[in-house]
C-alpha cells in the first residue's frame, strides 16, 4: 500500500515560493518559455509540449477533476511545473494521469518536486480519484515515485507506475 509518510523539504509558508494553480485568468503558457527551453537542453520535450498543448487548446488542465500547477520562485520565474487529467489511455472513472513534472536543475533537491506531487495526490483525492498513473523512461524519475509510494509495473505500455488511492472510511 502506497504511504504518504516521506516529508518535503519545502515547509508551509515558505518565502522562497509559491505554489500556483493555473487557469486561463491567471497564466499564460508562455510562461514557461525558460524552463521549456531548461528542458529541452536536457532531453525532454514534454515541457515543451505541455506549453504548446496549453496555447493550441489541446490540454489545458480544464477539464472536471483536471489541475494545472506551476511552483514560482521570489523573482516569479517558473521553477516547476505538473498536472493532473483524467488518464486518456485508460478512460476509466476515477483514473487520473499525472503529467509533465519538471522542476528545474537549479531548484531539484530543496523539495519542489514533492510539493508538487503531494498537491497533485491531494487534489485528486479531493476529486475522487481511485489511482493516480503515470510514465517515465526515466531511472531517476522512476525511483522518486517509487520512494513516495508509486508502484511500478503495468501490463499496460502507456502505464509505468500507479497509485492507487485509499479512502478511510468515515462514520
Amino acid at each position: 500500500m502506497p504511504s504518504m509518510s516521506w516529508r518535503s523539504k519545502w515547509k508551509k509558508g515558505d518565502p522562497n515560493v509559491n505554489l500556483i494553480t493555473c487557469s486561463n485568468t491567471n497564466f499564460s503558457p508562455i510562461e514557461l518559455g525558460e524552463l521549456a527551453i531548461e528542458a529541452e537542453e536536457g532531453g525532454y520535450e514534454f515541457v515543451k509540449r505541455s506549453m504548446q498543448e496549453y496555447q493550441n487548446g489541446k490540454n489545458r488542465f480544464d477539464q472536471e477533476g483536471e489541475i494545472f500547477l506551476v511552483v514560482k520562485n521570489d523573482q516569479q520565474e517558473i521553477v516547476g511545473q505538473c498536472g493532473l487529467n483524467h488518464d486518456p489511455y485508460l478512460n476509466q472513472t476515477g483514473v487520473y494521469r499525472l503529467r509533465h513534472l519538471y522542476v528545474s536543475h537549479k531548484h531539484r533537491q530543496a523539495g519542489i518536486g514533492d510539493l508538487l506531487l503531494l498537491a497533485c495526490i491531494a487534489h485528486g483525492r479531493k476529486v475522487g480519484a481511485v489511482c493516480i498513473t503515470l510514465r517515465t523512461r526515466n531511472p531517476i524519475a522512476a525511483s522518486f515515485y517509487e520512494k513516495r509510494g508509486f508502484l511500478s509495473g503495468s501490463t499496460r505500455p502507456e502505464v509505468t507506475h500507479f497509485f492507487p488511492i485509499h479512502f478511510e472510511k468515515t462514520t
